[in-house]
């Protein structure tokens, strides 16, 4: 029996190679699992489980961009679905591109079976590039306005800015939005299977729904001064639909340490910075990851409202 409590979910294919990224970090406490209408890219993955959905409704070679067959393929895979949710799991984390007709379409119909499971449920939805059509927008718009009614917490993600800012961010702008989001698929499932942390996704996410928006910030620093080159980089390059932390009254700040282990100092910096971007008395909560990479870099995620 499966006996992993987070389920990192992809709905259709904009999600596979974030999956892929994810699965190949080994996290233990989370199971990836690869959610399809098309039944020849289902059959490339190799990291994931996989479950094929709306197997009559398409016939396998997936809606062809139309949300309606996306719908409708989750409602026929009902079952199917509800099964991925066994005695053991409680967060499900769900990732789509809201640009294609599985993930815009099914995505809806399976957080809401997942909420029925009893599941603490998490939508991670990426957004259309800037030359998309006003219609499509609008769709789009409409679509995670539902979301956002269904699911406990949920993040815009908007590639414009991952390209944007990220341009010359070395080696990971091959990955670009891929990177982005997995890591912080990965801060999430750390975090609940962490025993320091252990029910806070919960209850800091909680916190920071209550927002109209919510902002997302990653930045990384090494050698002298890595604490602030990190911070500054969280603080000034959003990747979600909010622009900066100024008037939120919730943030958490996730920080990934390597083989020097971040300082009180450092840590002060940190708050600091975050105080006096906000402007407002603000609620700080972290969580510290310890990796054991052969270096000093440290990595900053910030979740904010």
């Amino acid at each position: 029996m499966d006996v992993k409590e987070v389920k990192i979910i992809g709905v259709g294919g904009f999600s596979q190679n974030i999956l892929e990224t994810i699965a190949n970090s080994n996290l233990e406490n989370a199971e990836c699992i690869f959610c399809n209408t098309d039944a020849a890219s289902l059959k490339k993955n190799q990291s994931c489980r996989i479950l094929q959905i709306g197997a009559i409704t398409t016939d396998g070679s997936g809606t062809g961009g139309n949300m309606e067959l996306g719908k409708l393929s989750a409602i026929e895979s009902t079952e199917q679905i509800a099964q991925l949710f066994d005695e053991n799991s409680k967060l499900a984390i769900f990732i789509a591109g809201f640009n294609g007709g599985t993930g815009i379409g099914a995505t809806p119909v399976m957080v809401e079976i997942a909420k029925e499971k009893q599941q603490f449920v998490i939508a991670v939805v990426h957004s259309l590039y800037e030359f998309a059509a006003n219609d499509q927008h609008i769709v789009i718009d409409e679509a995670i306005a539902r979301l956002r009614c269904q699911a406990d917490f949920v993040l815009v993600i908007d590639n414009n800015k991952i390209e944007r800012n990220y341009t010359n961010h070395c080696y990971k702008n091959e990955f670009g939005t891929d990177w982005y989001i997995s890591q912080f698929i990965k801060m999430l499932a750390f975090m609940d299977s962490s025993s320091n942390d252990a029910g806070s996704v919960k209850n800091i996410l909680e916190k920071i729904k209550k927002g109209k928006s919510v902002y997302f910030g990653y930045g990384e620093g090494q050698g002298k001064f890595r604490e602030r080159k990190a911070i500054c980089g969280a603080l000034k390059d959003a990747l979600s639909d909010r622009e900066d932390i100024y008037g939120v009254r919730n943030a958490f700040i996730y920080i990934r340490c390597n083989n020097t282990e971040i300082t009180t100092n450092e840590i002060a910096v940190i708050r600091h910075a975050v105080f006096q971007n906000s402007g407002n008395v603000i609620e700080i909560t972290f969580s510290i990851e310890k990796d054991f990479a052969d270096n000093d870099e440290i990595s900053i995620v910030i979740i904010a409202s």
